[in-house]
């Protein structure tokens, strides 16, 4: 069973004997249904950020795919009676989209994916990924080899919870322990490439 976009009340991921039922709101008086092979999909498959006000809102809709190496698809909904578009991929996130989150004035969008288990956050311009023009991230947050989380935007600047100490030189960095209980959690401001504490 395909996962539609279209006028539906709600829309169903099936993936064997998954169903996903995903807030109805956001595809509300699609037009034109994208369909897309259910066997392509992997469980939580669907990540959407929404923007704008009144009939102006929009919803980024990001779909995984269980093949290896194969770049998710990106969507863009419309408000009222606006429908369902597919948008070109930007190339620099990787492969698994993890979360998504528009600052508060909607002129970027933080994107956390992932690839071979390694996460990182790429920040950019949301007119740019709408339109298919970024070709290249703002900014990136790179913990490797440690893990980093998007918990969203706190005003102009990214808040990230991570295992390795982000405002330390890089020389200075410690090695992430797996085994360890220490977390950090930071503000990335993305235009001067600086970590702060909250």
């Amino acid at each position: 069973m395909p996962l539609l976009f279209g006028p539906m009340t709600a829309f169903k991921l099936c993936l064997g004997t998954l169903v996903f039922l995903l807030q109805p709101s956001l595809l509300k008086g699609a037009i034109a249904p994208v369909a897309i092979p259910a066997d392509v999909l992997k469980p939580e498959a669907v990540k959407w950020v929404s923007f704008g006000k009144g009939e102006g809102r929009q919803s980024l809709l990001v779909v995984n795919v269980i093949s290896y190496n194969q770049q998710p698809a990106w969507f863009l909904t419309t408000g009222e009676g606006g429908g369902v578009s597919k948008i070109s991929t930007p190339p620099f996130p990787l492969h698994q989209i993890n979360d998504l989150a528009v600052s508060p004035d909607e002129k970027l969008i933080a994107i956390a994916s992932a690839g071979e288990g390694h996460p990182q956050i790429a920040v950019a311009s949301l007119a740019g990924v709408l339109s298919g023009k970024a070709k290249k991230e703002m900014a990136l947050i790179d913990p490797y080899p440690g893990y980093v989380k998007l918990d969203g935007w706190r005003g102009q600047k990214v808040l990230v919870t991570t295992d390795v100490p982000l405002d330390k030189k890089e020389k200075d960095k410690p090695y992430p322990d797996p085994t360890a209980e220490a977390k950090f959690q930071f503000l990335y401001d993305p235009r001067t490439n600086t970590y702060v504490k909250p």
